[in-house]
């Protein structure tokens, strides 16, 4: 009898647990996810300028926090250069369209970059904004 009252309350406690974070989650918009179009682009290029010098694709330093992620530069390609071309408020984050002159392996792409969050700021080029389920 102590068992089952016992098992009673730990799934009534999950079940409370689980409306909470659910009623949570249900009040916070996109909206609270977009940087401005300044902080995103500032972003952006600390990102990109630490993909230039070889630096990792999280920016701890930064201030708010940058976090990158795009497949080539995981992958161990070389940013020679880069050149942001135009830029896009969006209702799911500020985008930009940047030409990337890569020197490993070499060659020019013209890749679009989505910023989303306020601290950590997120850097995603569209391919793997795209994967995680955006746009």
């Amino acid at each position: 009898m102590q068992l089952r009252l016992s098992k009673q309350f730990l799934l009534a406690g999950v079940c409370g647990w689980f409306l909470l974070c659910a009623a949570g989650c249900a009040t916070r918009t996109t909206k609270e996810f977009v940087p401005a179009q300044g902080n995103a682009r500032k972003a952006l290029e600390a990102a990109l300028t630490a993909w230039q010098n070889g630096e990792s694709p999280q920016l701890a330093n930064a201030s708010p926090k940058v976090n990158a992620v795009d497949s080539r530069w995981k992958s161990g390609a070389k940013l020679a250069r880069y050149e942001v071309l135009s830029e896009e408020a969006n209702p799911d984050g500020p985008s930009f369209s940047v030409k990337l002159t890569l020197q490993q392996p070499p060659g020019e792409k013209t890749v679009r970059y989505i910023v989303i969050g306020k601290d950590p700021l997120w850097v995603y080029s569209e391919e793997e904004y795209k994967a995680v389920g955006g746009l």
